[in-house]
């Protein structure tokens, strides 16, 4: 079973996921939500898979033979924990693809103008992502939304 979640990103350098971050379902209302963001511009809400996130800890070593893995089969934390997770290196590592994403996040101004520009939309759910986005981005945050894969 997949969740996603829609998180602040409280840094870049290094990055660094924020708490408070909001499961989204059902599916239906996120599907419609995304839609209505991508319609705005395509990078206003980007989705990455949480295993992907990572990098084998060598991948400082540009000599590696892991350091162009992009992700890992198991994730060694939970998107549910309601605390930062911190890719610095010293216990997570991004991955190449990782640091590719980020490299294409909007400018904070930019995704900001955006987002603060949007009208009311469908549903109360599509408010309060909204809303979250909003403040966030506020704060000088980028916003990401993340798949993470859960067994059952």
């Amino acid at each position: 079973m997949n969740m996603m979640w829609l998180c602040p990103i409280n840094g870049l350098a290094p990055f660094v996921l924020g708490a408070g971050r909001i499961p989204c379902f059902p599916s239906a209302e996120l599907d419609s939500f995304r839609s209505e963001l991508r319609r705005i511009h395509p990078r206003l809400l980007m989705m990455f898979k949480a295993n992907v996130l990572l990098g084998e800890p060598t991948e400082s070593d540009l000599f590696a033979d892991k350091a162009e893995r992009c992700g890992m089969g198991k994730v060694p934390f939970s998107l549910a924990e309601n605390k930062e997770i911190r890719f610095d290196t010293h216990s997570l590592a991004l991955s190449a693809c990782a640091n590719a994403f980020i490299a294409r996040l909007l400018p904070q101004a930019e995704a900001t103008q955006l987002i603060d520009a949007m009208g009311p939309l469908k549903s109360a759910e599509q408010q309060i992502w909204l809303r979250a986005m909003q403040g966030w981005m506020r704060q000088g945050k980028h916003v990401i939304l993340i798949q993470e894969d859960r067994l059952i």
